[in-house]
């Protein structure tokens, strides 16, 4: 079983124009996708989607946290809720053939309490677990800390987040970090200095440049194949899970970057996030080369 804890979950709304998105004036959108989204929801809705054993732990508030409940069983994803105070958040991703934008609201606020009854949600069975996507308003970084501590002592803990939250889970004693470039270049340090000064393992997503792990098994890498992008949001939280899957089967850490590398592509062929095809994978996975 893979628990993966999302914070800061959301609606996701993917609006498709027929035209280039112009600003201050009216688009209309030809097309609208709505899924339960944020990065831990989309990580778990991929790794149902390959086979894998998985839930997904959140808070939900509100209509919306109804409505983000009804979506998570629509999608198959297993899930164990906290009813917090608000509202969950909704966020829009616009798609104009040429790029995407993002429009993220923020959503409720969490206290010590709450991380608590989160943890507390997490199945015995869980071997390991993932906490992904940014962190709610209110949540101050001694608290998320302390979280992360406790969650690292009793389980293998990977942890996919930004800026200062990342750096507290690093102190903290996280297993594994997903950074791309830009919060590598936030932190000041490599992926190999990141795992000399922690002790963590890192799978470094660089998008169109492949990916490449540091751990101790030593440094691997990955190269990505070209491919037409329709929408690159939720491409590294497939990445991730299509790595995760992979060494849950007992891959090899090289073959688990091919298919993750794989599964990263497989989501940029998909116009709403959190979502891939077992035969798109197959396909890159006959294009993909080692580096």
């Amino acid at each position: 079983m893979i628990a993966v804890i999302c914070l800061h979950p959301a609606i996701d709304r993917t609006l498709e124009l027929g035209s280039r998105l112009a600003v201050g004036d009216l688009n209309r959108a030809v097309r609208v996708f709505e899924r339960a989204g944020g990065k831990g929801v989309n990580v778990a809705s991929v790794l149902v989607s390959l086979g894998a054993e998985a839930c997904v732990i959140l808070p939900t508030a509100g209509s919306n946290g109804s409505k983000l409940e009804h979506l998570l069983q629509k999608q198959n994803i297993s899930s164990f809720v906290l009813s917090v105070d608000g509202e969950t958040r909704e966020c829009q991703a616009i798609l104009d053939g040429t790029e995407a934008t993002e429009i993220n609201e923020s959503g409720p606020n969490l206290t010590p309490s709450d991380l608590l009854k989160l943890e507390a949600l997490i199945p015995a069975s869980a071997r390991v677990v993932v906490l992904s996507g940014s962190l709610p308003p209110g949540l101050n970084m001694l608290e998320f800390g302390a979280f992360v501590k406790r969650l690292s002592a009793r389980h293998k803990l990977v942890v996919d987040t930004s800026g200062a939250a990342l750096k507290v889970a690093l102190e903290n004693g996280a297993y594994l970090v997903k950074p791309n470039q830009s919060e590598l270049e936030q932190l000041g340090l490599s992926s190999f200095e990141i795992f000399e000064k922690f002790g963590t393992r890192v799978l470094h997503s660089k998008g169109a440049n492949g990916l490449e792990y540091v751990g101790t098994e030593g440094t691997l890498v990955q190269t990505s194949s070209e491919i037409k992008v329709l929408n690159p949001v939720g491409a590294g939280d497939a990445t991730l899970a299509g790595f995760l899957f992979s060494l849950e089967r007992g891959k090899s850490i090289q073959d688990a970057l091919r298919y993750a590398s794989a599964c990263g592509a497989a989501a940029c062929l998909e116009l709403t996030a959190g979502v891939v095809k077992l035969e798109n994978i197959e396909t890159l996975l006959g294009v993909v080369v080692h580096a």
